[in-house]
């Protein structure tokens, strides 16, 4: 006996078990209302075991289609065929009992269920070839069609290109120190110049690096204005990016900032207080076109004319370039056609400003490259991917395509394999893209 037991004992609070409680006329009532009510319950439910020509899954109660159902349904006949004939063809020819049998697909169930993306260990959806209905289905339009795959492969199979990202959808990024390591050690030396000419600022990354900014945009931008001119240089140029959608930097975009890109801001004038998280405020796509549009605008009041000085500042706004000078007092703000540019990043803006320089530098000769450079890269590319005598991008993406593709019988898709798109080299036009400026 416990303590519990005891105490209650001594109590005198325990009852003895009544034997003949269950007979009671309010039990018997409550249990007969509970049996009805279970019993309509079980009435109004489906019966599985019932006679019927629909089927119904069992555990998740759902009907199944008409496929599977017909399948199901005549499972007996078919096993009962595929014996008959099994035991037919081992009759005519003995050497057929030793041969497997050919596998049957079945349509049941589990088959209507709910597709569900496996992730591994590190939380990343498992590896998916959907290369194979990709390529599979363009190969057939091309034979329907009497297309040359040559042509349909000049083109790029997707909005980005596959060897831009990883299997499971994440871009490849390198950081940029990693080319300057590579640089030493071919020592690729650099030294300080005797005298500045010109120098090309990015204007994004100068932002993220100035610490206790003022609170009002106003004065936000009389101090990068009075940083930009006060650079030992005549000729100061800042660059921002344009910050377009779709863009291939979205994806890294999306990762820093989560869900605070989209985030509507608007800048009505110079007295207007800033963000008090200015980093956190700089994610948002919006917040830096209103940022850039405002120092245009702003850069272009005459009371800045004793700043700027005898300097001259270039911005940069979408593929806008303006140029400010002071004169007399006055500050001008003029349009400079020569470096209007749709480049997306402002490091290629930037390249295009270092090629408008002239001057005892000497660094006009930055130009597009020539035809003979081009070729002599496409070559490079097409011996890196082991292709022997192509010098095209485009044809070796054929040859890489046909080792797979090529087709061995009559039909064209009874050879049809998966295949990795991330391994066919760059088509001409976006290899182009990236190698002029």
């Amino acid at each position: 006996m416990t303590l519990g037991s005891h105490l209650y004992n001594y109590l005198g609070l325990n009852r003895k078990q009544e034997t003949a409680r269950e007979t009671h006329v309010h039990r018997i009532r409550k249990d007969t209302a509970l049996l009805h009510k279970l019993m309509n319950f079980i009435k109004s439910c489906r019966n599985p075991f019932t006679v019927s020509q629909q089927l119904v899954n069992l555990s998740s109660g759902k009907a199944s289609s008409a496929a599977t159902q017909q399948f199901l349904l005549s499972i007996r006949e078919k096993g009962e065929s595929m014996r008959k004939s099994f035991i037919q063809r081992c009759i005519t020819d003995p050497a057929a009992f030793l041969q497997p049998i050919p596998r049957q697909r079945l349509m049941t169930f589990s088959c209507e269920g709910v597709k569900i993306k496996k992730k591994g260990t590190d939380n990343k959806i498992v590896q998916t070839r959907m290369e194979r209905d990709l390529m599979g289905r363009l190969l057939a339009i091309a034979v329907d069609h009497k297309i040359d795959m040559n042509n349909v492969l000049s083109y790029p199979l997707t909005p980005i290109p596959l060897c831009f990202s990883h299997i499971d959808g994440q871009i490849n990024t390198n950081p940029k120190a990693s080319f300057l390591k590579c640089l030493e050690q071919h020592n690729v030396s650099s030294f300080n110049p005797c005298h500045i000419d010109v120098k090309i600022v990015d204007g994004f990354f100068l932002l993220h690096l100035l610490v206790d900014l003022p609170t009002t945009f106003g004065k936000i931008a009389l101090h990068i204005l009075t940083k930009l001119c006060g650079m030992n240089c005549k000729r100061v140029d800042i660059v921002f990016n344009d910050i377009l959608t779709p863009s291939i930097k979205d994806i890294e975009r999306d990762r820093r900032s989560g869900s605070d890109r989209d985030g509507v801001f608007t800048i009505s004038g110079p007295n207007q207080i800033r963000p008090s998280d200015f980093l956190k405020a700089l994610r948002s796509d919006n917040f830096k076109k209103q940022l850039v549009n405002f120092f245009a605008s702003h850069f272009d009041n005459d009371c800045f004319s004793d700043v700027i000085g005898d300097k001259t500042v270039r911005m940069t706004v979408e593929s806008k370039c303006f140029v400010f000078t002071a004169t007399e007092g006055r500050v001008l703000k003029e349009l400079d056609e020569r470096l209007s540019s749709t480049h997306e990043e402002a490091d290629s803006k930037m390249i295009t400003h270092l090629a408008s320089i002239t001057g005892p530098a000497n660094v006009a000769n930055v130009e597009m490259l020539p035809d003979s450079t081009i070729n002599c890269i496409e070559k490079f590319v097409c011996e890196m991917y082991g292709v022997k005598g192509v010098q095209s991008v485009n044809d070796c993406r054929l040859v890489l395509f046909m080792k797979v593709y090529k087709p061995k019988h009559k039909h064209p898709m009874a050879s049809v394999k998966g295949i990795d798109g991330s391994l066919l080299p760059l088509v001409k036009p976006c290899s182009l893209s990236k190698l002029n400026v």
